[in-house]
């Protein structure tokens, strides 16, 4: 009994050392199995030495890694247009039932209320725009110099207008004047005489039966600003510039051996304050008050021929050089 009990001891003995022997790793063992299971040894048993990787397979390798860095940023932006186009049309959806209930619910209030008629406003054609405007005008004129102050007998306008803005007329003009300067305006014009010793005072006033008349022609442009078109009453500023012809003629010289008539030519400048109003769709009146200022005179001044007649002549012509005039004026206007 007891040779059989120390035989199963020293059984267990030699099994627990044979199993620490194993549970210990030996280094030469280890190296051996990694040469001799190692892919660096042929069949042959010669060692084969391991070759680096070159340039190219390095860049396969980056590339390959690329593409697949590049294949799941493609996956995840798709994947993320999926969700956004999802979203999308469930947000479509929604509003479409929204809508539609909402629809129902007013077919029922509808349905549910008294049915109540509706009263449609008629409809007024409207007619063609109205753009364009001829205007005559007239009115009285004064006009200020620097040593008289004339009235004009007989003056008036055509002017034609067109619309350009809502507040805005641009306008060509042509215009007549006519006015008599009568024996006082001639009283203080001393009739001269000439001969070959030279020209001296005859001592005696111009003839008192002695008229002269002025008729001119004139022609411009203008711009008019409305304050205001959609009252009855337009107030407007129109300023604008216009080009004088105009002709001094004695019409009963005392002299009538020399020269009877002298031409004028000369610019000026003006503003015009005024109003219109409509007492027809086509039809309009307008009252307005002009200012005009003689800006210069056109052309060289004539020659003092030395005669009683070139003497007023000229010296009404001077009058007329930087002269105020004053016109307030009533028009009437066809709209087309």
């Amino acid at each position: 009994m007891k040779t059989t009990k120390f035989n199963c001891a020293v059984m267990a003995a030699l099994i627990f050392s044979s199993a620490a022997s194993f549970a210990q790793e030996d280094p030469l063992l280890s190296e051996t199995d990694q040469v001799v299971h190692t892919d660096e040894i042929n069949l042959d048993g010669f060692y084969k030495k391991k070759k680096k990787k070159s340039a190219a397979d390095k860049i396969q390798k980056l590339r390959r890694e690329l593409e697949e860095k590049h294949e799941q940023m493609m996956r995840k932006n798709v994947e993320d247009m999926r969700l956004k186009e999802e979203r999308r049309i469930a947000k479509k959806i929604q509003k479409a039932l929204e809508g539609q209930i909402k629809a129902m619910d007013e077919i029922n209030s509808i349905q549910s209320a008294p049915a109540r008629s509706e009263v449609v406003a008629p409809v007024v054609p409207q007619g063609p725009q109205l753009d364009n405007k001829v205007s005559v005008q007239t009115g009285f004129k004064t006009i200020t110099g620097d040593q008289k102050e004339w009235t004009a007998g007989l003056n008036f306008d055509a002017v034609v207008e067109t619309k350009v803005s809502d507040r805005v007329d641009v306008g060509i003009s042509v215009g007549y004047m006519g006015m008599t300067i009568g024996d006082q305006d001639l009283a203080s014009n001393r009739g001269y005489s000439c001969s070959y010793s030279g020209c001296y005072s005859t001592g005696y006033y111009h003839s008192a039966n002695d008229e002269i008349s002025y008729n001119e022609f004139n022609f411009g442009g203008h711009a008019k600003f409305y304050f205001s078109r959609a009252a009855k009453i337009k107030p407007f500023l129109s300023l604008g510039t216009k080009v004088h012809f105009g002709n001094f003629k004695i019409e009963n010289p005392r002299d009538s051996f020399n020269n009877t008539e002298l031409s004028y030519r000369y610019v000026s400048g003006g503003a015009t304050l005024g109003a219109e109003v409509n007492f027809a769709k086509e039809f309009g009146v307008q009252l307005a008050l002009n200012y005009d200022k003689n800006i210069f005179r056109m052309g060289e001044e004539d020659e003092y021929a030395g005669s009683a007649n070139d003497y007023v002549l000229n010296n009404q012509a001077k009058n007329l050089e930087g002269a105020d005039s004053f016109t307030l004026g009533l028009g009437l206007s066809y709209l087309f």
